[in-house]
């Protein structure tokens, strides 16, 4: 499936927000002055919000206040593994595939962007329709060739703890409320593929 204008506009949406980031930290200047010695050092409201100033560490507080999401729907292959579709998000710029693996006995699964043909597709068995990730083409950098990845993470964590993954596929049709998830691919990642699960399609 080739990029669709609404792809081509999130893929360089996400790029600019990149670069305004590295921008204002190139910008940053380690040399400016001290703060005017007529400034109070010790005003009270000023230090009794330094724990929550922007630019502070929040680890602690971001950490704690997060819980693994429950799935939607799980299937486990024959070797073991499971799949848990966690959500699925239809915008106008696009549908997020939100999912995790796990396996008891493996610690750690990479799964490339260039592999986009064997991720999640998700079907609408009424209209006969299958959705593929939203593809786009990469330029040649760091010693690799031009290829083509998916609008995706490329890494699977496969433990009881894993980090959702996510994948982006063209908008969903609005009248559209349930969806087939298919991981049925067969390969050297996941071994064996899944059987379909049908979850709801949140908005």
């Amino acid at each position: 499936m080739t990029p669709t204008p609404r792809a081509t506009r999130l893929a360089a949406t996400a790029a600019a927000a990149l670069l305004a980031i590295g921008g204002l930290a190139a910008c940053t200047d380690d040399s400016q002055d001290p703060p005017s010695s007529n400034q109070d050092s010790g005003d009270s409201s000023t230090n009794d919000s330094q724990d929550d100033a922007p630019g502070t560490d929040q680890s602690k507080a971001v950490f704690d206040a997060y819980s693994t999401p429950k799935p939607l729907a799980s299937t486990t292959n024959k070797e073991g593994m499971t799949f848990d579709v966690l959500e699925v998000k239809d915008t106008p710029d696009g549908t997020l595939l939100s999912f995790r693996m796990t396996d008891d006995d493996i610690t750690q699964l990479d799964l490339a962007g260039t592999e986009w043909a064997s991720y999640p597709v998700l079907a609408d068995k009424d209209s006969g329709t299958a959705y593929q990730p939203i593809t786009l083409q990469q330029t040649a950098f760091a010693g690799e060739d031009e290829q083509r990845i998916c609008l995706c993470t490329a890494r699977v964590l496969a433990r009881e703890d894993a980090m959702p993954q996510y994948v982006l596929y063209e908008s969903l049709p609005d009248d559209l409320d349930k969806v087939q998830v298919r991981y049925e691919a067969t390969n050297s990642i996941v071994g064996r593929g899944f059987e379909p699960v049908t979850v709801n399609v949140s908005r």
